[in-house]
């Protein structure tokens, strides 16, 4: 039984592929050897040697790579301005200032200790911030649990040579948090280890925190902790009187609250943790007044405390 079967339909290919050349024509682009037909854009290569995907022009890749995120509000508030100083931090503040303008040439490695919510992480970005400010380089911003990550995704796609190009092409500056997340991690380590090395060796810069002191982080390799303990240490304290006082008008002022005398005695009187802890009562303060429509008072200010940080303590009024 004789079938009819229909001619196949031509096969439409895409415009980014070329037409195959007949045997024997000369390998002219499609443009050239039709000439009625409108102008098709050349071909677009695949480069074999990377993953397939959409990627960006090298220097795009560069800049984005090179500089941190874009700065969200929470951000803009990360600079030296606004960064208050006293007697606890005093040290670490003026060491991370020089560092990002350059000022001590012999400053090329600091290490920030500090317990969580002191102020090792607003330094840290406004570091970063500033140097990209002065274009003294190409600034690497991470923490360490983003450079772990990274690396080990980095090992699964066996790219780990757009790894080492990210963090030691052309690096100027590179600032890295919280490295005690690198503990009991063999293979971060040694690749953290020639990262550092390798930009110190080319010139480079090197900011680095954590919440111990290298001798108090025995999970991490003996040359790692030679190497934090290589640089300028510095320690960040909690906030005494004073600077807990400043802290919260300078906070209060920027949201644009008035806060009363006496409130702002409770609150220097009772929160006497980290930075953090002073933050986090004065929102709910603020918060609690703004949700309420009421004005800030003292017994506004006495259950904001009480619902962060327990029970105020009240000054006792001696009768003479």
């Amino acid at each position: 039984v004789a079938l009819a079967v229909d001619p196949l339909p031509r096969t439409t290919r895409p415009r980014s592929e070329p037409e195959p050349a007949a045997p024997g024509s000369s390998p002219l682009p499609a443009a050239q050897s039709l000439s009625s037909a409108a102008p098709r854009p050349e071909p677009v290569t695949p480069n074999r040697t990377q993953a397939p995907g959409p990627s960006l022009p090298a220097r795009e890749r560069t800049r984005n790579l090179s500089r941190p995120a874009r700065q969200s509000a929470a951000d803009t508030a990360y600079t030296f301005e606004n960064f208050v100083v006293g007697p606890c931090n005093a040290l670490a503040r003026e060491a991370s200032f020089a560092m990002a303008r350059g000022d001590q040439q012999t400053l090329r490695q600091i290490y920030l200790r500090a317990d969580p919510g002191m102020g090792k992480t607003h330094l840290a970005r406004a570091v970063a911030k500033e140097a990209g400010r002065l274009e003294a380089g190409e600034v690497k911003y991470v923490s360490a649990e983003n450079f772990t990550n990274q690396f080990l995704s980095a090992l699964r796609s066996n790219r780990t040579g757009d790894f080492k190009r990210r963090y030691r092409g052309q690096c100027q500056l590179f600032v890295m948090e919280d490295v005690q997340f690198l503990e009991c991690k063999s293979a971060t380590q040694l690749e953290f280890f020639h990262t550092v090395q390798h930009v110190l060796d080319a010139g480079g810069k090197v900011m680095l925190t954590g919440d111990r002191l290298p001798q108090d982080m025995p999970e991490l390799g003996a040359r790692i902790r030679s190497q934090l303990s290589a640089g300028f240490l510095a320690e960040l304290e909690p906030p005494d009187h004073q600077v807990r006082r400043a802290i919260l008008r300078s906070k209060a002022a920027h949201g644009g609250i008035r806060l009363p005398g006496d409130c702002l005695d409770l609150l220097v009187e009772n929160i006497r943790g980290s930075v953090r802890d002073l933050e986090s009562v004065l929102i709910q303060l603020v918060t609690t007044a703004s949700l309420l429509k009421s004005p800030i008072d003292r017994a506004l200010t006495e259950s904001a405390i009480t619902k962060k940080a327990g029970a105020p303590t009240r000054r006792r009024r001696l009768r003479v």
